[in-house]
């Protein structure tokens, strides 16, 4: 697989699963929600983080090739 394109799936992947993580916090364990006075703020925060980070993952799944280059770029142009 391509390093670069490697090192931004498992960005992707990690932002992914601090957002998942953090939100499984906030709805499961009470103490974590005590250290913050606007939860609803909090997570909406973390589930924008989690939408981009899914939508990011499957942006570059479905556009690019494990050696980096694109799909098809003659079906994508036509789009």
């Amino acid at each position: 697989m391509n390093k670069w394109l490697k090192a931004e799936l498992d960005y992707w992947k990690s932002q992914r699963s601090q957002a998942l993580a953090t939100l499984d916090l906030y709805f499961n364990n009470s103490v974590g929600i005590g250290e913050h006075s606007n939860i609803s703020k909090e997570i909406h925060d973390w589930t924008s983080k989690l939408s981009e980070a899914t939508e990011n993952l499957q942006n570059l799944r479905t556009y690019f090739l494990d050696d980096g280059k694109v799909k098809n770029v003659k079906s994508l142009l036509n789009d």
